[in-house]
Formats: structure tokens, sequence, C-alpha cells
């Protein structure tokens, strides 16, 4: 079974390991780049959750959909964050980190990697099949 801090842990990992990966738009591993939900979906398959898909929108809506979204407000170690557009679609994922921290990759500007929480996080969900607390 995968704990929350499981994620959280394998998220720290491949930060602290690679060195703060490089950011591609669109990237699916650590050596080729990653984008927000590149790092998401690499670390589920990393735990083995081969189905778990990529792009913010669509993990929003995986875990919505088999889920309960949680109070944002709460920030449960690897439960995810997102962020909407000014259209109002999911737009950006990261993986909460204890100590009002989160893991994600943030652009080319910041890259990939473990950063203090900044605001204007949206929605929150826990995935599903994961344990928490």
């Amino acid at each position: 079974m995968i704990h929350g801090t499981d994620v959280y842990g394998e998220a720290a990992q491949v930060v602290g390991f690679m060195k703060h990966p490089v950011y591609r738009w669109g990237g699916k591993t650590p050596d080729a780049g990653l984008d927000c939900s590149g790092l998401v979906t690499w670390v589920m398959r990393e735990l083995g959750v081969y189905d778990f898909p990529h792009g913010s929108y669509n993990i929003y809506d995986y875990c919505e959909s088999g889920a309960l979204e949680v109070d944002i407000a709460k920030r449960i170690t690897g439960a995810l964050l997102y962020r909407r557009s000014r259209s109002g679609k999911i737009a950006h994922v990261a993986i909460i980190a204890p100590h009002r921290a989160t893991v994600e990759a943030r652009g080319r500007k910041y890259g990939v990697g473990h950063f203090k929480e900044r605001g204007g996080w949206t929605d929150a969900t826990i995935i599903p099949g994961v344990l928490y607390g």
C-alpha cells in the first residue's frame, strides 16, 4: 500500500538525487526533463501506479473521480495542489511537502525542486489508492 509520505518521499528523492532536474514542458522523465504533471506521473509510476495520467487537468480529473477533494488549508503531505488558469482550467499541479512546502516543476525560471509554498492554489485532492494520515 502507498502512503502519502511515500509520494512526497519519492518526489523529494528525485529532486535531491538529480540536483534539481531540468524543467521541460511535456517532459516525463528526470533524465530528459520534467514538467509539473510529468513529475507527478513519474513519481506515481515509480511507486507502481502505471495508469496514472499525464497533464495537470487529467491528473485532477483522475483524482477527483476516485477520491474526495480536500480542504486546501489542510496541506496533507503527499496530496496534490492545483492552480487554475484565468479561464478556469487546471493548469499546474504540485505535490504537498511538510512545513508548507511543495515539490514541483515550476517552469524554466525556477526548475524542478523543493520549494517554500507560495499562494494562489485553487484546488487540492488526495490521490486514489493512497493512504493519508
